[in-house]
Order: C-alpha cells, then sequence, then structure tokens
C-alpha cells in the first residue's frame, strides 16, 4: 500500500534501492505462501518496467522468494540454467537491457 501511495503522488519516483528495500520488507513482514509470491512477483514486474533491477534487487529477489519463483522471474528471460542462479552479475550482464537502463551507479 506504501508504494502504491507513492506512486500515486507523482512527484516521487522509485529507484533501485526503494525496490530492494520493498523485497526485504515483503520478506521480512509476510508469511510465505501465494499472497506473499504475489506481491513479490508484481513488485519484480514493476521493477522491470521502470528499469531498475540491479545486483541488489536480484539479491533481495532470491532471499525473499522460492527458487521456483526466482527461476521462473530471472532465468527464463535472462536464458542461464539453474547453476548460473546464484551469479548474480552473470544474470545482470544477460537479462533484457531495459531491464536496468535507469538504474545509477
Amino acid at each position: 500500500q506504501t508504494f502504491q501511495k507513492l506512486k500515486k503522488r507523482g512527484d516521487l519516483t522509485a529507484n533501485n534501492i526503494v525496490y530492494g528495500t520493498l523485497l526485504k520488507a515483503i520478506n521480512k513482514l509476510n508469511p510465505e505462501g501465494r499472497n506473499r509470491e504475489k506481491m513479490i512477483t508484481d513488485l519484480f514486474l514493476e521493477c522491470c518496467r521502470a528499469g531498475q533491477v540491479c545486483s541488489f534487487v536480484l539479491a533481495e529477489l532470491r532471499l525473499s522468494s522460492s527458487m521456483k519463483l526466482y527461476r521462473r522471474l530471472v532465468l527464463k528471460p535472462s536464458s542461464l540454467n539453474d547453476k548460473d542462479a546464484k551469479k548474480v552479475e552473470k544474470i545482470l550482464r544477460r537479462m533484457p537491457r531495459g531491464w536496468r537502463r535507469h538504474v545509477a551507479f
């Protein structure tokens, strides 16, 4: 809800730190289950659309989601296999460029 309120304001934009921190909060504050996975999926897809995926976001996604969900969200679009699942830098290089286009380094 807080994230939705921020988005509606119009004068604030979320960056990669906001997305990663929200993934961390979802992980800490919600029990495992469908609702949590939906929240994680929705937030990560929004992050991709916003071009804010970075190593911090991927690390928090991995910590907050099941391996099945992580594979579905990250490995298929980047054409990586399971052994590469923990190699964040390799995932970043192979994922669609649009997912990281607005990350400020």
